[in-house]
């Protein structure tokens, strides 16, 4: 029930919540080996945002009806436990989904910015051993483009620092 799904989080900034419980290591490593694969096949990929360089748009190398799974049946129920005032049984109902690769030698980092979405899923692929990345937030004081809905305090300031299979969900 939703007592055992919200103890799977934990609240690490206002608003932000994490989890290292909700993919196993070996959908992990299943899912880097086929994004390996595509990377490798050279089916063309177009640049997952105006932001980033590298990275996979999953709807566009056949993952579409897997992610739109996993939203129906986790993304959306967890987002409307954590997020009720956002998120309701009709909403969220679109999903953009896909990866980003952080590396010396290509993109390092990514600007400030809002994401443009109700909810976002942050997940770390990276292997066992993979250490870096971080997540920074900033209190957003209700000066986004879309007013917030009265009484959510998910505006909170902090960073968050991965290590594989952590999953970050925020505003």
């Amino acid at each position: 029930g939703e007592t055992a799904a919200s103890g799977l989080f934990e609240e690490v900034v206002p608003g932000v919540f994490a989890s290292d419980k909700l993919f196993t290591e070996d959908f992990r490593s299943e899912l880097l080996d086929e994004l390996e694969h595509i990377e490798s096949s050279g089916i063309p990929q177009r640049r997952p945002n105006g932001m980033n360089r590298y990275g996979v748009i999953l709807d566009q190398v056949g993952l579409e009806s897997a992610i739109q799974g996993l939203v129906e049946a986790y993304v959306r129920p967890l987002a409307g436990m954590l997020f009720p005032e956002l998120v309701g049984a009709h909403d969220a109902d679109e999903h953009y989904a896909f990866t980003v690769r952080y590396e010396p030698a290509g993109d390092t980092e990514l600007a400030k910015h809002g994401d443009a979405s109700v909810v976002t899923l942050n997940i770390c692929l990276g292997r066992s051993g993979w250490e870096g990345g971080a997540l920074r937030f900033f209190e957003s004081g209700g000066s986004g483009i879309y007013a917030m809905p009265k009484g959510n305090t998910s505006a909170g300031a902090g960073d968050v620092h991965f290590w594989p299979g952590l999953a970050v969900l925020h505003r």
